[in-house]
């Protein structure tokens, strides 16, 4: 996901098999870029994207830490009669 900070217009862009990656037609700007995966922790860098430019940028994904929370469901009985 790229997110330009002065305008907090986003493009987003599906990873390849290959792990590559293409966010075409962005507008000249300074951009927070993200990339996130399930079970991984997102990482966020701030870039100054300039007209024409093709730039290569590459993420580490780490472990996310999980924490779980007890879910408690509750119901009535409900009467049937056959």
């Amino acid at each position: 996901l790229a997110r330009n900070v002065e305008t907090g217009l986003q493009r987003s862009s599906v990873v390849s098999d290959r792990g590559s990656y293409a966010l075409l037609g962005l507008v000249a700007g300074v951009y927070d870029i993200t990339a996130r995966r399930v079970g991984l922790e997102p990482t966020t860098r701030r870039q100054r994207i300039a007209v024409g430019q093709t730039l290569t940028l590459d993420f580490q994904l780490d472990a996310a830490t999980t924490t779980l929370s007890a879910v408690t469901v509750t119901a009535s009985a409900i009467e049937t009669r056959t």
